[in-house]
């Protein structure tokens, strides 16, 4: 059965919410650990205690998220999906915007946009 507007508004309020948590979390450790760069993830990844330790140091709610993530080496996010790659992108979280979703501001849904598979 297809997601109605209702599941998919809450879909993307799921994963807008995992993702605002781990934005919150790189820069929780960056702060705390006096640093301002972190290791940047070659691929999407989920792994929270690779290659930067957050679950293991507390700055993350689960050692793996739903979502897969790549972010710049100030911390920033900047790439968001599903770790299965252009079907299903973004974990449905943003149905029919492909992987990558790129992300322009972070925090905001109306500015998550898509570069296309």
């Amino acid at each position: 059965m297809p997601a109605t507007v209702i599941d998919e508004a809450a879909m993307t309020r799921a994963c807008l919410s995992e993702y605002t948590a781990l934005q919150a979390g790189l820069f929780g450790y960056m702060r705390a650990n006096g640093v301002s760069t972190v290791p940047v993830p070659d691929t999407p990844t989920n792994n929270m205690n690779a290659p930067v330790p957050l679950f293991s140091s507390g700055y993350a709610r689960t050692s793996r998220t739903t979502l897969g993530y790549i972010w710049k080496a100030n911390g920033v996010i900047r790439e968001m999906g599903s770790m299965g790659g252009p079907e299903g992108a973004g974990g449905d979280c943003f149905p029919g915007a492909g992987w990558p979703v790129t992300i322009f501001a972070p925090g905001y849904a109306a500015t998550v946009s898509s570069r296309g598979a």
